[in-house]
């Protein structure tokens, strides 16, 4: 029904759309450290503006998903170009006028917060494709994102450490422009289909209720976002301050670069590979054992005294992120009904969020309290207790299962 020159259009611009996208998020949240310490920000300091930004994403999740549920005319990739313009007025702030202490934690947060709601509405972007029954790949988009954004990591450390943190600011709006560029060049799916485009926006054959009806429905969805939340907690703390692990095996700028790069660039194998996984595996199996490794993964950073252990927990990202990333996304689509799939992504981006809030804020306080080691383990017990819920969350899926999820 569709050539591949068709589906290649949208896959190749859904790919840039992503990987304009994650060198962004790297810039402004994969530094958010190294920007705010070459501030002067001390650790509880970074830690409430990382808070304050994961606050900022759930009012903006909450309120863009509602809306775009609201009106399905409205075409997503005109938000998402929206919230990119409010970020880089933002940076532009940042980088150009000298701010107070509380004025700059703000404008972060703010920034943060818009470019990290993007993420959800991107999920929800493609899948519009997939619930209109034009069969475009997730996977190996996604992963252009991931080696972008290891890229970007790789070649950040490195200037970061030659030059000076005040050049991310400027880098950002830079390359957000394009981002937005990008974005709005995505094809309209009324070029692809006979009918209006409306219905496939976001499916409206069910009556819109609230976030409260939309949980009570799917239990397990109930459980997976619970699980999300302690996933992040776990991540979250170890990811804001990876470059205090670093420190710790005597690396600096160029070793974090190299440390995010192996995380982000072993996503992308398992990302391109995701079409043929879930033609061999349920995305809830796929899922569970993803968040195995990534509590294997958390017990390692925590015992990572030398640079070498430190590149083996970061080698386990493939099994990661690289399966968590499109297997959550096809996992959501299918545990709610058509006219909730956008809150749902966004539900689960939120979920990050809150998770992102409560380790900012406990993890800052833990490092200024008892240091390092303590917040890595503390980190490792949470991952373990999402697992956990994982395999609960499988095993309710199992017994009853809601199943609406679509082919990959």
């Amino acid at each position: 029904m569709y050539s591949r020159a068709q589906l290649f259009r949208i896959e190749g611009n859904y790919a840039a759309v992503q990987g304009s996208y994650w060198v962004s998020m790297c810039i402004l949240t994969g530094f958010t450290t190294v920007y705010l310490q070459h501030h002067g920000f001390s650790d509880a300091r970074i830690g409430l503006t990382s808070a304050l930004l994961s606050i900022a994403t759930i009012l903006f999740q909450l309120f863009i998903s509602s809306y775009s549920d609201r009106h399905p005319a409205v075409p997503l990739k005109r938000v998402i170009a929206l919230l990119y313009v409010a970020a880089m007025v933002l940076s532009a702030v940042m980088a150009w006028i000298p701010l107070a202490v509380g004025v700059m934690m703000l404008s972060y947060a703010l920034a943060g917060g818009l470019n990290t709601a993007i993420n959800g509405l991107l999920n929800a972007q493609i899948m519009q494709y997939v619930n209109a029954g034009i069969p475009v790949q997730y996977g190996w988009p996604r992963g252009i994102g991931s080696i972008m954004y290891a890229l970007a990591s790789l070649v950040l450390g490195i200037l970061v450490e030659r030059y000076s943190p005040s050049m991310l600011m400027p880098l950002f709006l830079i390359l957000t422009a394009l981002a937005t560029i990008v974005v709005l060049l995505m094809p309209d799916i009324g070029r692809y289909v006979s009918r209006s485009p409306r219905p496939f926006v976001q499916d409206h054959s069910h009556r819109q209720e609230g976030y409260g009806a939309l949980l009570r429905r799917s239990p397990e969805f109930s459980i997976f976002l619970l699980s999300s939340i302690l996933l992040s907690v776990g991540l979250a703390g170890s990811g804001l301050f990876l470059v205090r692990v670093v420190q710790r095996t005597g690396g600096g700028g160029s070793v974090l670069g190299i440390s995010m790069f192996l995380q982000a660039g072993l996503e992308m194998p398992a990302m391109f590979l995701a079409t043929r996984i879930m033609k061999c595996y349920h995305a809830r199996d796929i899922l569970t054992f993803s968040m195995c490794i990534y509590t294997v993964k958390a017990i390692l950073l925590a015992m990572a005294n030398t640079v070498a252990m430190l590149y083996l927990a970061m080698l386990l990202s493939f099994f990661c992120f690289g399966l968590y990333g499109f297997s959550s996304v096809y996992f959501v689509d299918g545990l709610v009904l058509p006219g909730e799939r956008v809150r749902a992504q966004s539900l689960n981006t939120i979920c990050g969020s809150i998770g992102a809030i409560l380790s900012s804020l406990l993890s800052g306080l833990v490092m200024d309290a008892w240091g390092l080691e303590a917040m890595l383990w503390l980190s490792a017990l949470i991952v373990a207790l999402s697992c956990a819920l994982m395999f609960l969350c499988r095993h309710m899926h199992l017994k009853g299962s809601f199943d609406r999820t679509p082919a990959a």
